[in-house]
């Protein structure tokens, strides 16, 4: 979180914005308008497991403030938001440069990484490091750029980047300010508060390791589309151990373990065993979005067009769920939700 989000992400965002003075890389006043309007366009698009959706007029703050950006707002920007919304924005070279770190990143949060992966992430790493001095000059080579080359070599000891990440921690802080009602012994009321949890809270389900429920149950007046194999009760979502699912744009969108990636418009009941359907539509055309520095394709990342007719699929089929961002009316690109494994 302090590395990369907050030392390095920050650093490269200010280089474009404008707030370091007189960078060679920063964007005219123009470009950085289309910036902020594709942030706004895509915030409806942004899945609730989001803490903040990258909309200036709301939650979050235009490029132009992105010393004040939180770093699950960076985040967003590093896994998800930027191979989208900076494309044809910044330059090739600034581009492709920003993805190496986006890969790596990338690869090492997925649990259970081979020592290739771990390896070729690393590469990417050091890579990014060398080219960071030629791109946005030696003076600007902090601390947290060196100290990235050994991220690889953590995971290799530790497991996946989300084991030691800060972000489970930092998301915690509000609900420990909450159990403080003075600023006198704050200490004491912290263990105070803990040490009743425990007392009235011991006793924790545990999750289901399938499918945790419906969110709610629609009317059979309202529902559409069906497919034949459907039937009552249909729902408006439904939540997994993992993801919420719902009808709406910005938490409809799953790959499947056949690799269909699929816009879920309705859920419903299979007639035959009772078992939960998702109904909906497959994109029948998957492409790249970038070949550099490799295939966008072998992580899942998709340029998808040319949705199929309505057709219908188990829930417990589902694999990943994936943010959809529109690029145009007819293609999307979608990108699976890795920060949630």
């Amino acid at each position: 979180m302090h590395c990369v989000c907050i030392g390095i992400i920050k650093k490269l965002l200010m280089f474009w914005n404008g707030g370091v003075k007189r960078h060679k890389l920063a964007l005219p006043n123009n470009l950085i308008s289309v910036l902020d309007k594709r942030l706004n366009d895509i915030g409806q698009y942004i899945p609730v497991e989001f803490q903040r959706a990258p909309n200036f007029n709301s939650q979050s703050h235009p490029i132009r403030d992105a010393s004040r950006w939180k770093a699950t707002e960076l985040r967003q920007i590093l896994l998800y938001t930027f191979m989208v919304v900076f494309r044809d924005i910044v330059s090739k070279e600034v581009y492709e440069h920003f993805l190496e770190l986006c890969i790596a990143i990338r690869q090492l949060l997925t649990n259970n990484i081979s020592s290739d992966i771990n390896n070729y992430a690393k590469s990417l790493l050091n890579h990014f490091i060398i080219s960071f001095a030629n791109i946005y000059g030696k003076s600007y080579m902090s601390h947290n750029v060196h100290i990235i080359q050994h991220l690889a070599d953590d995971v290799t000891k530790f497991g996946s980047l989300n084991n030691f990440s800060a972000f489970e921690f930092e998301s915690y802080m509000q609900p420990m300010k909450k159990k403080i009602r003075t600023g006198v012994k704050p200490l004491q009321q912290l263990i105070r508060r803990y040490s009743e949890d425990e007392i009235f809270f011991s006793k924790k389900e545990e999750p289901n390791k399938h499918n945790i429920g419906p969110l709610n149950v629609h009317c059979k007046f309202k529902i559409r589309p069906i497919t034949i194999d459907g039937c009552e009760p249909y729902y408006s979502g439904w939540r997994t151990n993992k993801f919420v699912i719902k009808k709406n744009k910005a938490d409809n969108c799953v790959r499947m373990i056949n690799g269909d990636i699929v816009i879920i418009e309705n859920i419903g009941t299979s007639k035959y065993n009772e078992n939960i359907l998702i109904i909906g539509r497959k994109f029948e055309k998957l492409e790249k979005l970038f070949n550099v520095p490799c295939l966008s394709t072998l992580l899942n990342i998709i340029a998808a067009t040319e949705l199929s007719h309505h057709q219908s699929w188990m829930l417990n089929d589902i694999k990943d769920k994936m943010m959809h961002l529109p690029v145009n009316n007819n293609a999307s690109i979608t990108i699976p939700l890795l920060h949630l494994q």
